[in-house]
């Protein structure tokens, strides 16, 4: 997963599971705590990028119009064909169709590149701005109420004192300050007031809060982080009521309290009794209601936050590579600029493990020689008639000394694509038979120059094994460069010389076609 999907990834999580908490919020609010811990999950979701192992897995959905639709070949004609592994090989391969456009160049990767860096940088800045503007108005609020505020005493770490603040609120992390109205208050008022206030400090909510301050700069893209920024600085409003409540406040008493310090809005990143009129209302509703804690419900509540959890995490990890493949914001690593040479051919998301087959080996193998395939007769092969979607490929391959078949008159075009295989095909792809049959010929001579070229470089594999696109890519990008063996000289006799090209590689063809 590559950064920008990992933050596609995050926001898809965090806003699904913003947006169901939105669909069931009433029926959350009726226990304020579950409201509260299931923003608390959606704020987590936004922060980090889980990507749970079953995830479901939307890679085969083919959202790029220019790739060819050839290579989602027909159901094999042959459903019971043995697999190369039971046939003794003497060949290898597999690959793709017809590509329509242009194989990408360095020119369009360093564009690509380019591309990805500017808007990294445009969104980094504008998260900088907004986090900036958001301790800003904090700092300055922070300033005028504690402007000549008296400190009248201290519970532990919190001071309270008496400043300019509209209504009883909490500000600050390390030191703490509940900062009560000038204007004085009723005792049973004051002290329900400051239980309230301790109890965002106990739960943690100014930390709380900083963190949704900073999900939202990052993701001040999604509408949905300003939703979530909202909902829960109002379902911490309502589980400190509900905490002080449960212990021992009166119900009438207490909201009488909060009718009294109704108050305009303040900063985010402040703690004050009541933001809005719906608001109040609603907390009043909910005081009134309020019962003890029931173990069952609260079982519920906690399978349903970590229900609501998972499956965002893992819908949002599943769409996540092909939501930025639609927007054109995947990344460029080596291994995704072998996945944009090879994309025309094997189509879905190259960090998949979809095995390749044969005949798709094959054609991607007379593409990248820089050879059209010809009319296809159907008589190379038994198993490859004249109509079958890669019979001139593979017809084209097998006359230019890249396959050649399974030793029965078959090719199994179907059947997946193996380890040795793949090495042998693209060495002879690249013009180097006669050096491998010189070192041992099928299997240990191909392996022993594919060795020597690097071809499976940062590639496990072993011979047997199957062959996916990731690792076909890689092993393709581990040659581009590597030479062509062309031949030299034709002597008497059949006398035949072979000498590494001074120009023509994999490379050089893609970029010349």
């Amino acid at each position: 997963m590559t950064v920008t999907e990992r933050l596609i990834s995050m926001t898809l999580a965090g806003g699904l599971a913003c947006l169901l908490i939105l669909i069931f919020k009433r029926l959350l609010t009726r226990r304020p705590e579950t409201l509260y811990y299931a923003c608390l999950a959606a704020l987590i979701l936004f922060a980090v990028p889980f990507r749970p192992a079953w995830s479901p897995d939307f890679s085969q959905i083919d959202v790029r119009p220019n790739i060819t639709a050839a290579l989602k070949s027909p159901t094999s004609d042959r459903q019971n064909a043995p697999t190369a592994g039971n046939v003794s090989p003497e060949e290898q391969d597999a690959a793709a169709p017809q590509r329509t456009g242009p194989f990408p160049s360095d020119e369009f990767h360093l564009r690509d590149i380019l591309t990805s860096l500017s808007l990294s940088i445009v969104w980094l800045t504008v998260a900088a701005l907004i986090f900036l503007r958001y301790i800003i108005s904090y700092l300055i609020f922070r300033r005028k109420i504690l402007k000549d505020a008296v400190q009248n005493e201290r519970i532990g770490k919190v001071s309270v004192v008496e400043g300019s603040a509209p209504s009883p609120m909490l500000v600050g992390f390390f030191r703490p300050v509940i900062v009560m109205p000038k204007t004085g208050l009723p005792s049973g008022d004051r002290e329900l007031a400051i239980c309230h206030e301790l109890a965002h400090w106990r739960r943690g909510d100014p930390w709380i809060k900083l963190l949704a301050a900073a999900v939202n700069s990052l993701h001040w893209f999604n509408p949905l982080s300003y939703v979530l920024v909202r909902t829960l600085d109002e379902a911490c409003e309502y589980a400190c009521d509900s905490r002080v409540v449960r212990d021992g406040g009166s119900r009438t008493g207490y909201g009488n309290m909060l009718l009294n310090m109704a108050c305009q809005s303040t900063p985010i990143l402040t703690e004050n009794m009541s933001r809005s009129k719906k608001q109040l209302k609603r907390r009043l509703e909910l005081i009134m209601k309020f019962s003890k804690k029931n173990v069952f419900i609260n079982v519920l509540s906690i399978l349903l936050i970590l229900t609501l959890a998972a499956g965002s995490t893992a819908l949002a990890a599943g769409a996540a590579p092909i939501l930025s493949s639609m927007l054109g914001l995947s990344g460029t690593s080596d291994e995704q600029r072998t996945v944009g040479i090879l994309e025309e051919y094997l189509s879905g998301d190259y960090d998949d493990d979809t095995v390749v087959t044969r005949a798709e080996a094959a054609a991607l193998m007379v593409r990248l020689k820089g050879l059209e395939p010809t009319f296809a007769t159907g008589t190379i092969f038994s198993d490859v008639p004249a109509d079958y979607w890669a019979a001139e490929s593979i017809e084209t391959a097998y006359q230019c000394d890249i396959v050649d078949g399974c030793g029965d008159g078959a090719f199994y075009p179907d059947d997946p694509l193996t380890f040795e295989q793949a090495e042998k095909m693209i060495e002879c792809t690249l013009g180097y038979s006669p050096a491998a049959r010189a070192k041992g010929g099928w299997p240990e001579g191909y392996m022993r120059i594919a060795a020597d070229h690097g071809l499976t470089s940062s590639v496990t594999g072993n011979v047997g094994e199957t062959v996916t696109r990731r690792t076909l890519a890689k092993m393709v990008y581990n040659v581009l460069d590597v030479p062509f063996l062309v031949q030299t000289v034709w002597g008497p006799g059949g006398l035949q010389e072979y000498a590494p090209s001074d120009h023509l590689t994999i490379r050089y063809l893609l970029d010349n076609e």
